[in-house]
């Protein structure tokens, strides 16, 4: 199926891009139109309609659209090439993907709600840390945060050494994106600067202790630069983008588990990059068996997560939250849930 949804996506031709919308645009009315349909469906099928409008009006495919599905967020390339127009139409099928996935999704939730719900359990603490002993067995470990925030970059510390300890003759390798492509070799220094210079301390502990770190982020996995409303925007952050990123971690980290196929792996990036519920999601491009997907959150953010607008927030207090069955994560986009108040 992840095969078949790139290959619908990404590689048929450009002229299936306004039937590709089209096509989201009848599944969010027909979700709208049921009985106990999420509230958020016809807000969600009015904004792909005003989508698809504005991107009529373009005369080519020269544009691309963001994760918020609102006119105001079409963006305009600052050249237009065939190759620029070829990426800004996968990125744009591969958001329309997501958004088809994501209102599946809700009607598997209402559908599955009595299940889920007890299924869900949640132990409140003022300082939450991950329960180690749910990840037994999993060889990749992903950490997911929101950038720069600093009890998410704390509790990724107490995780890892939490593993050193209960495993000291256990190899560990913490992969992330917050530092440049180091290759099959490990990170050897952290100079001072950039944009995640808060994130190194962290590192070098961990480094000192052991701990292989190994850099992601590849200069020419960027892709292009685009223009929003007259700002330069990153093509890495485009649907499109992040599949091209994601294919590039998934080879670095396949190709380390080559050389350890004992060790266990963290993979530290952002929440949107490792959570489940994507048509791209890394978890599944490194193996979805093997991989174990917690998220690092701020509890004031959390209306920005599609399981936390479903459950009415009544999962939002401070804390650790978990599936005691695994077969829900796929839907819910994670296994474990730390939230910080």
């Amino acid at each position: 199926m992840k095969h078949f949804l790139l290959f619908l996506f990404c590689v048929l031709p450009l002229g299936l891009c306004a039937q590709t919308w089209q096509k989201a645009v009848q599944t969010a009315t027909r979700q709208a139109q049921k009985r106990k349909a999420y509230v958020g469906f016809k807000y969600n099928a009015a904004r792909l309609e005003a989508v698809q409008k504005a991107f009529n009006k373009t005369p080519a495919v020269n544009s691309w659209l963001d994760g918020v599905y609102s006119p105001e967020n079409v963006y305009t390339m600052m050249e237009t090439s065939q190759a620029l127009d070829a990426w800004a139409a996968r990125s744009n099928r591969l958001l329309s993907s997501h958004r088809i996935v994501q209102e599946r999704n809700l009607h598997f939730l209402d559908k599955n709600k009595t299940e889920i719900l007890a299924s869900m359990a949640q132990v409140e603490q003022k300082s939450p840390s991950l329960y180690a002993p749910r990840m037994e067995g999993k060889q990749n470990i992903f950490l997911g945060e929101e950038y720069h925030l600093v009890p998410a970059l704390k509790q990724m510390l107490v995780v890892v050494k939490d593993f050193l300890q209960r495993y000291p003759d256990k190899k560990i390798v913490l992969f992330t994106q917050f530092l440049p492509d180091s290759a099959l070799k490990p990170v050897q220094s952290f100079p001072a600067g950039g944009n995640y210079e808060e994130y190194f301390p962290a590192f070098q502990s961990l480094k000192a202790q052991g701990v292989d770190i190994v850099g992601l982020e590849e200069p020419a996995a960027k892709g292009h630069w685009y223009e929003k409303n007259g700002l330069l925007v990153r093509g890495a952050d485009t649907a499109y983008g992040r599949y091209v990123r994601h294919m590039h971690w998934a080879k670095r980290i396949k190709a380390w588990r080559e050389k350890y196929p004992q060790a266990i792996f963290f993979i530290y990036t952002g929440a949107e990059h490792c959570a489940y519920n994507r048509p791209y999601a890394l978890p599944q491009m490194v193996g979805g068996e093997s991989s174990y997907v917690a998220l690092l959150q701020f509890s004031p953010s959390l209306k920005k997560n599609l399981f936390h607008r479903w459950s009415n927030f009544q999962f939002a207090k401070p804390g650790v939250l978990y599936m005691r069955d695994k077969k829900w994560s796929q839907a819910i986009g994670f296994d474990e849930q730390l939230i910080f108040p």
